[in-house]
């Protein structure tokens, strides 16, 4: 089965279009997460195969590795249950640097209603106003337990039950 909301990001990022922040919302953890991160690693892919990450360049090495240094993965800390300010406030500090293969710079924020209010309100600048090249993907289960600024400063994807995907809110 065709993934269409990785085929729309795609689209949008070769017209040179795309929104920095996204909302992935829905019941399908699996293929959010799974979105989000083919979808990161072919954007920072130094040499993409048609529509999909070569898998070989010093770029997709890293990617592969968990140790691009343009992608962070933002999840609550293993013995927490929730995203902390600090954490957000790191992920502001990492996507206001220079991206370090150039192009662009990543956070996958997974799950996102997991942020404390300070920590969502940490990110707000930084959806407000936007580094070049920069992009945010949030994940979430319930879009109505995020800040309602937040979900208004991204664009959103939604994926239900049946992994088809609402492209009416794109």
């Amino acid at each position: 089965m065709k993934n269409l909301a990785l085929a729309r990001l795609q689209a949008l990022s070769i017209a040179n279009t795309l929104p920095h922040a996204w909302l992935f919302t829905g019941t399908d953890n699996a293929l959010k997460l799974q979105t989000a991160r083919t979808f990161s690693q072919w954007q920072l892919c130094l040499d993409k195969q048609d529509l999909l990450p070569c898998g070989n360049c010093k770029s997709c090495c890293l990617f592969a590795a968990g140790t691009h240094p343009d992608f962070l993965l933002l999840t609550p800390a293993e013995d927490k249950t929730s995203i902390l300010v600090d954490d957000v406030r790191a992920a502001v500090d990492f996507v206001a640097g220079k991206a370090q293969l150039g192009g662009y710079k990543i956070v996958l924020l997974e799950p996102a209603e997991s942020m404390h209010t300070s920590a969502a309100n940490a990110l707000l600048k930084s959806l407000e106003e936007p580094c070049s090249e920069t992009l945010f993907l949030l994940l979430c289960k319930h879009q109505n337990l995020l800040l309602k600024t937040i979900v208004s400063r991204c664009q959103i994807l939604n994926f239900n039950v049946s992994a088809e995907l609402d492209l009416d809110k794109v």
